[in-house]
């Protein structure tokens, strides 16, 4: 990726996609054993639709939330956290309410 001042303006762009490395190595395993939707494939615009809440709950809240309960639960805080930073960069909203 270019350089940029921060995450936000380097995925300030529509087509902008996900980068692995902004995500926790556990979360990044949830996703690939346990999505069945193309994350790292979408785009900015895609995840971040209106509606993203109902879309991201739907396929967080039953794949990717029970893989960090039991798959990283000695990470969990960190797991959750890197989410957090990814959605508030990725799209500019609050993810889960902060700890």
């Amino acid at each position: 990726m270019a350089s940029f001042a921060t995450k936000a303006e380097a995925y300030a762009k529509a087509d902008a996609k996900p980068e692995r490395s902004d995500l926790h190595p556990c979360f990044q395993r949830c996703i690939d054993s346990h999505y069945d939707y193309p994350f790292w494939d979408s785009t900015r615009a895609e995840i971040c639709e209106k509606d993203w809440k109902s879309k991201t709950y739907d396929y967080f809240g039953y794949t990717i939330s029970p893989c960090i309960v039991h798959e990283c639960s000695s990470e969990k805080h960190e797991v959750v956290h890197s989410f957090q930073e990814f959605m508030a960069d990725f799209c500019g909203k609050t993810a889960f309410a902060k700890d």
